[in-house]
């Protein structure tokens, strides 16, 4: 197993992520027979773990291998899962079941991570847990204003409840295809139609797309340019290059519409659709051809869109290789559990589809915005089926401003919430079960505007306002909610391997929220409006701007936030009793300052005046000052040297031995796809670094047969884009990143920003890792790990056999409420503190009557919190032995209000002393059960 490991792993190769291998110190060999017998038995244990755990992961495979048996599994977890979740607990049992649960998670998390269907039990066990209490015991229903407040978090959380079930569903068990080898003759091959789709783009972007295309080695296949823009410059370029070229003379249904009719025109039996950005690799049909040929009732074979370039956020911010793209959650994690449901989704481009299919479900659906998906949903119901191959084989041009990823977003958004209005996949008929959740849970995520705004306003409502979206105490409430969200981040970071990191998924979604909470409420009231929005690429950005058009709605946001901070320090000084809930309220709204302030730095554009992306390749170059010399006839020798990036409008090398250059020079890259031309290139600069020239060099007129080579060499090769890694996931240094990229952005990402948040002890993986199983995250070995779990369980120990010194800090800790069966001693205490704070309260209020003034302002505020917090309702607090302290307290707290009233109204001084006396009775009464002086 750790052989296996070590080979996609580079926690377990320091070959892998390039450290170098030293040969270790030997130690001395213990001479004593104890240590001879400690380091033996060690050695046996290390053993016995690994074999256990080999055995563990292999019983693991088979039962999440197929689908019938995953379902069992389920089923068998349901009982035991709402037994979890309704049965009534006292609070000490409540925690011990906490702390069990965590301790369990963080065990398997660390040292079993193929285990991980157990995280997401234990995490559906305390989410569930969390939400029943929240819905039948925090309801805040004093005013209007709680009312309202109060629902909109609970539905917000009931919205993130459904997401973290279907986001469960759709990464905890995956599956990775293995290309099928092709067996039959090239002659007996399908043959298959290249759509390249485009609009408005610019030869620079769509001409490298086209010569990709052109250099697929497929035998029957035929490139055509679907030309919805009809521009005589791309009708120029693709007779010059000889693929077919269609174009129409409308643009109804816009993209879907345009592909439709160029099915109508051609004749392939497998269609393969690449954008006009998306440069596919030369064995893109060698390794996808092969599914159906293996399974004739296959539909689609989609793969990762793939991007050479950063998204806004990760470039803006200067994350570029720390922090992983939003999508690679996903390409590389949500569709390889969809494949597993056999519902892989088409994704519009880079992907390879059945004519016959197509043909079914009547082309491309042009009903909504995203066609594809559509279609794919379209496809599934007429039972045909899908395969998703986890290996990028095009790659493309992510969105390079944040206004046009908002854009993008957008359009998305309203798509999927069209699909969801007009042909919800809950109730569309041909679809199994797991195809419904899996559709329903990819529009469902497109609703997430709405809640992630709630999230962001409710704790400034409530340090402005005073409104109450909770009305229990806060440390009750954080008895539920910590072990809550606790597993949710366990279960996330299991599932999402080194896909996603902590923090960033909330970062992406509060930069859309304010668009995509409006165009999806409207596009559920009025389906049909909206029309297909074209995403830009191959922008120029020439200087450094900031975009308060797209993040003024977030920026009006900070400021509600900010003033939640201005008013905090009279907030802790008006409310007193209520100092814990402020500060968790303050606490939750530093949080949603700090990923606001990180979506909104998105929008502080870097400039970008390359006309072409830079690509990390490393290919042989060989130079001169003549084409001679790059030839090494007539007795020259070229200058060689290795290349560090490349694009097609200039590349980076470093030559061997110092040189001194003049400002032409020419060049010939060994290439691994064909031959490779030569080419003069305009030496922009050059610098001696130790034994090596540093050169950079752009590329001016390239022939047709240059420009074909040339992208050849940086797009086609198959292997070109298997090389990505990124660490795995670590909440701590995600936070600390979300922290530092505002700054980053704004002082242009110094050097002690950089190191901060450079993983390097991190370990690594590939996206696609090599042996095709689950990339899972490292196993942890050694006692570190279990600390915590250790503790924890201890805790729980302690706490279940009534350990006094654990049980008094846990009795002074929870406050006592309806919800719990509290010891008499608990009660009994906080009874007393209640008697103590009416009796500072009716001190006030006799203090007013001697003076003849009114009752302080916030006197009523006060007593509303004792009662509040202390439960006094007479109802006994579930115990009968302090039920008749209660109702003392109860008769005083009533007749409190009443003489409150009496002051407002200026009663008569004698009604005056006869409430006060009545409050006097009541809590005398009160203090003789506790045994108390009065």
């Amino acid at each position: 197993m750790l052989l296996s490991l070590s080979l996609v792993n580079p926690f377990f190769n320091p070959r892998a992520r390039g450290d170098t291998l030293q040969e270790p110190d030997l130690e001395p060999i213990p001479s004593s027979r104890a240590a001879l017998l400690r380091d033996a038995a060690t050695e046996r244990w290390a053993r016995w773990t690994e074999r256990f755990q080999e055995k563990m992961d292999r019983f693991t495979d088979a039962v999440l291998d197929q689908r019938r048996r995953v379902w069992m599994v389920v089923f068998i977890c349901l009982l035991p899962m709402v037994t979890l979740v309704l049965v009534e607990l006292p609070a000490r049992a409540h925690v011990v079941l906490s702390f069990i649960l965590v301790a369990a998670g963080l065990f398997v998390a660390r040292r079993a991570p193929s285990w991980r269907l157990v995280v997401v039990f234990l995490s559906l066990v305390a989410s569930f847990r969390y939400m029943l209490y929240r819905g039948t015991e925090t309801l805040a229903w004093n005013s209007t204003g709680d009312i309202v407040v109060s629902l909109l978090l609970y539905t917000a959380e009931l919205y993130a409840l459904v997401t973290l079930v279907g986001g469960y569903f759709q990464t905890a068990i995956t599956r990775r295809n293995t290309p099928p080898s092709i067996t039959v003759p090239d002659s007996e091959l399908p043959t298959v139609d290249v759509f390249i789709p485009t609009y408005n783009e610019d030869l620079d972007v769509l001409g490298p797309t086209v010569l990709g295309a052109m250099a697929i080695d497929y035998p029957s296949k035929k490139v055509w340019v679907l030309d919805d823009g009809n521009r005589p410059e791309v009708a120029a370029m693709a007779r010059r290059l000889g693929v077919g070229y269609l174009a129409r003379t409308d643009n109804s249904g816009a993209k879907a519409g345009n592909i439709n009719a160029a099915l109508a025109q051609t004749n392939g039996q497998l269609v393969a659709f690449f954008d006009a950005d998306h440069v596919p690799v030369r064995g893109f049909l060698r390794q996808t051809v092969g599914f159906f040929l293996k399974n004739p009732n296959l539909a689609l074979v989609q793969t990762p869109h793939h991007f050479y370039n950063p998204d806004p956020f990760l470039r803006n911010l200067h994350m570029e290789g720390s922090v992983p793209p939003e999508q690679h959650l996903f390409y590389h994690g949500i569709q390889l559990g969809n494949d597993f449901w056999n519902s892989a989704f088409f994704c519009g481009s880079c992907a390879l589809i059945s004519r016959k299919a197509l043909d079914d479900v009547g082309g491309l659906s042009q009903e909504t915005v995203t066609e594809d998906a559509h279609t794919a949903l379209q496809m599934h119901s007429k039972g045909w089926d899908s395969v998703f191959l986890d290996i990028p084989l095009a790659a493309g041009l992510a969105t390079e401003s944040f206004a046009f990823h908002v854009g993008q977003r957008i359009r998305w958004a309203r798509g999927m919430a069209q699909i969801f209005r007009t042909d919800n996949p809950l109730i569309k008929r041909g679809l199994s079960l797991a195809q419904r959740i899996n559709y329903f849970n990819a529009a469902w995520h497109f609703f997430a505007g709405l809640p992630r705004l709630i999230f962001l306003i409710i704790p400034p409502i409530y340090l402005l306002w005073d409104f109450h979206p909770v009305d229990a105490d806060v440390r009750e409430v954080l008895v539920y909610a910590i072990p809550h969200l606790l597993l949710e981040g366990l279960g996330a970071a299991t599932m999402h391997r080194n896909v996603r990191h902590s923090i960033w998924p909330e970062v992406y979604e509060v930069a859309v929220a304010p668009y995509t909470a409006l165009v999806t409420s409207m596009a559920m009231v009025m389906p049909s409006r909206g029309r297909f929005n074209v995403t830009t690429k191959g922008t120029h950005i020439e200087k450094r701007t900031f975009d308060y058009r797209n993040t003024s709605p977030h920026l009006v946001i900070l400021g509600l936030l900010l003033a939640g901070f201005a008013v905090l320090p009279g907030k802790l000084y008006d409310h007193p009793l209520d100092q814990e809930t402020i500060l968790v309220a303050a606490a939750w709204n530093l949080y949603n300052v700090m990923i606001l302030l990180a979506a909104i730095s998105a929008g502080l554009e870097r400039p970008q005046r390359r006309a072409h992306h830079r690509i990390d390749r490393e290919a042989q170059v060989y130079a001169g000052r003549r084409p001679r010399q790059v030839l090494g006839v007539d007795g020259l020798e070229p200058m060689m040297g290795k290349s560090s990036d490349l694009s097609m409008g200039g590349l980076s090398f470093r030559l061997e031995g110092s040189h001194r250059l003049s400002d032409a020079l020419y060049i010939q890259i060994a290439s691994e796809v064909g031959r490779s031309s030569m080419i003069e290139i305009a030496v922009v600069g050059h610098f001696i670094e130790g034994d090596t020239t540093v050169v950079r060099g752009r590329f001016e007129q390239l022939t047709p047969e240059q420009e074909a080579d040339l992208s050849r060499q940086i797009f086609s090769v198959d292997d070109a884009w298997l090389h990505d890694e990124f660490t795995y996931d670590s909440p701590g240094r995600s936070a600390l990143a979300v922290v530092v990229a505002p700054i980053s952005a704004l002082l242009g990402n110094p050097s002690w920003a950089r190191n901060l948040t450079r993983a390097r002890s991190q370990p690594k993986a590939s996206l696609v890792p090599a042996d095709r199983r689950s990339h899972l995250p490292p196993t942890q070995m050694g006692w570190t790990p279990l600390v915590t779990p250790v503790a924890l369980v201890t805790l729980s120990i302690g706490l279940a056999v009534g350990w006094s010194p654990l049980v008094r800090a846990f009795s002074s800790y929870l406050p006592v409420s309806e919800w719990e069966q509290v010891t008499y001693q608990t009660r009994m205490g906080q009874l007393t503190e209640a008697y103590y704070r009416l009796r500072s309260l009716q001190g006030d209020m006799r203090e007013a009557y001697r003076r003849q003034e009114a009752l302080p302002s916030d006197w009523s505020d006060q007593l509303y919190t004792v009662r509040r917090d202390y439960q006094i309702h007479g109802t006994g607090g579930g115990r009968a032995e302090s039920a008749d302290i209660e109702q003392a307290l109860s008769a005083a707290v009533l007749s409190m209000i009443s003489a409150e009233q009496e002051f407002e109204d200026q009663a008569s001084r004698s009604t005056l002393r006869a409430r006060m006396d009545s409050v006097d009775q009541n809590l005398n009464r009160a203090a003789k059960k506790l045994g108390i002086a009065p």
